[in-house]
């Protein structure tokens, strides 16, 4: 496709991303190499990729960024080792060693995944318990309770006990599905895991 229709394909949201290479780009490029320092603008211009990018999902946009950029490491260092030419020059004079936390390539269930499991373990039981009492309201139930000699810490307790029963039962298996079944790592106790959900869910 032309870079018009490349471009509003991307503004159709048919594309997250469009790529353009200049038609003399490999020229450019290996002049740009040989002359270094001494290339003029229209040769820089014209080894240039040019993206455009729909960054209305930074995620996604970072992401590409990021895929673009180690691409084009991959195929400079490629190039130079094809002429014969040390690869290591042109890799950014930054050394990232083993990181403390974490991974340098997570995946985007990795990083989800932690706010997911809290946002089930909090709206599932508010929004259980809600329809629960509105349910009780509504059916008569809570007011045939009271008649019957149930006071206001009988029926707080019954229902505290009645949630934290079921928000048990649903942490173990929202835990089991995502660690063991979706294989989402974790780095620590599972029991630290299911500590901090549940009391979330409290």
């Amino acid at each position: 496709p032309s870079l018009e229709e490349a471009r509003q394909a991307v503004v159709d949201g048919k594309a997250w991303a469009a790529l353009h290479f200049s038609h003399n780009y490999s020229y450019a490029l290996n002049q740009r190499r040989v002359l270094a320092g001494l290339a003029d603008n229209d040769t820089i211009e014209s080894s240039n990729i040019k993206l455009y990018l729909d960054m209305s999902n930074q995620v996604i946009g970072f992401v590409l960024l990021r895929s673009f950029f180690l691409a084009f490491q991959t195929f400079a260092q490629d190039y130079l080792s094809l002429l014969g030419y040390n690869p290591a020059t042109v890799t950014l004079p930054i050394t990232i060693e083993k990181v403390i936390y974490g991974n340098l390539h997570p995946s985007m269930t990795e990083f989800m995944a932690p706010g997911v499991i809290i946002l089930i373990a909090y709206y599932a039981t508010t929004a259980l318990t809600a329809l629960s009492l509105v349910l009780e309201r509504k059916d008569g139930l809570l007011e045939r309770s009271l008649v019957a000699g149930v006071n206001s810490i009988e029926f707080l307790a019954s229902h505290i006990m009645t949630q934290t029963l079921v928000l048990t039962i649903q942490e173990i298996f929202m835990l089991i599905t995502t660690f063991w079944i979706f294989g989402v790592p974790s780095q620590g106790p599972m029991i630290w895991v299911f500590s901090l959900t549940f009391f979330q869910g409290m």
